[in-house]
């Protein structure tokens, strides 16, 4: 299975989806049409993709083509996607079935994307990322003097621990508290488990998950006396790994700069293709381009809004300050009106199944 993505898309704010807008552009160069080619945007001249989703489709003509695309999209509900040979939608959450060898096609990606940004663009970028992942953290102030103390349940990997002061300031725990590994070689990746070679599943957010032992910061956002709202940055926990990175310049890059250089377009081949090509992560806008390179690097650094560091033209910092539904995990704190020894901590998010926690307080 193969797919391909542009790196200066963006994504709109709380998509309603919470995977990725696919526009199904032409078959990827180095497959030769073996999976389909992924473009990453919402239209919104933010270097995104296309409102209408266009592609040469992996069906032939007059049948429906099992190609399919996640996200939400620049375009209107009603706009569909238009194969080349039979029809290919945007719906659904499924992956790429392979198309036979015999239609393996050599179209090469021409789009380029938009200009690189100037010196002076850059360092605007670089300004307002900096300033907000330097803000990130300083929630509202809020009354919410009941809910101050440590609030606890469960043990090992099921425990919870939620502090709170009387301004909702505060930190979450989710298992037994514990140190991150350091940060001993910036050149080794950090809290992911992706070969070098291994492109499974990319899009599949596994590495932001929340990482047991870490005390994340809330972030109070509103509330009075005994409840209140507050979320947190899932990539938090990148933050010491981010800083040990030089960054590099990176023309394609939306931000200017990365933490690996950012060829701009990329393709996923797993062990599943059809087509003669290794597994592992290509980058390249052509067939001379295309080169492979570490897929636990490039999900770190360069993945549109799964990248874990940002970084302008002197650092590298966590990936703070963009609220989406891929970087923050809100929730809702309440205590219970008959006992109020007891919290009830409720998870808004769909990549935590929404739980639910009952904590105790702790004396």
């Amino acid at each position: 299975m193969s797919n391909r993505f542009s790196s200066r898309a963006s994504l709109p704010r709380r998509a309603a989806n919470l995977f990725l807008l696919a526009s199904l552009a032409a078959t990827s160069p180095l497959l030769g049409g073996c999976g389909m080619e992924l473009q990453i945007g919402d239209g919104s001249g933010e270097g995104g993709g296309p409102d209408a989703a266009t592609g040469t489709g992996g069906s032939t003509p007059g049948t429906t083509a099992t190609t399919t695309a996640t996200g939400t999209g620049g375009s209107t509900t009603s706009t569909s996607a238009m194969g080349g040979g039979g029809d290919t939608t945007a719906t659904g959450t499924g992956g790429t079935d392979m198309v036979p060898p015999e239609l393996c096609q050599n179209d090469v990606d021409t789009n380029q994307g938009e200009a690189p940004p100037s010196e002076e663009q850059c360092q605007e970028i670089g300004t307002v990322l900096k300033a907000e992942h330097d803000t990130a953290r300083q929630g509202a102030e809020l009354a919410v003097a009941p809910l101050a103390g440590t609030w606890v349940t469960g043990s090992g990997p099921e425990r919870v621990e939620l502090v709170l002061d009387a301004t909702g300031q505060g930190t979450l725990l989710f298992g037994e508290p514990t140190d991150l590994p350091p940060v001993s070689d910036p050149d080794e990746l950090y809290l992911t488990n992706r070969a070098a070679n291994d492109p499974e599943d990319i899009f599949g957010l596994e590495h932001l998950k929340i990482h047991p032992g870490f005390k994340y910061s809330v972030v109070a956002e509103s509330g009075h006396g005994s409840e209140m709202s507050f979320h947190i940055w899932i990539m938090e926990v990148w933050e010491d790994w981010c800083a040990a990175q030089t960054p590099v310049p990176s023309p394609h890059s939306r931000h200017c700069y990365a933490c690996m250089y950012d060829e701009g377009g990329y393709s996923f081949i797993t062990d599943r293709s059809v087509c003669e090509a290794p597994a592992g992560c290509y980058a390249g806008r052509s067939l001379d381009e295309e080169k492979m390179v570490d897929c636990g690097r490039l999900e770190l650094c360069v993945l549109p809004h799964y990248n874990v560091c940002n970084c302008t033209a002197d650092e590298c910092f966590a990936n703070l300050g963009n609220q989406s539904q891929l970087t923050v995990y809100p929730y809702a704190v309440t205590l219970d009106p008959l006992d109020t020894t007891i919290l009830r901590l409720k998870s808004l998010s769909e990549l935590d199944d929404k739980k639910t926690h009952y904590l105790e307080e702790q004396p």
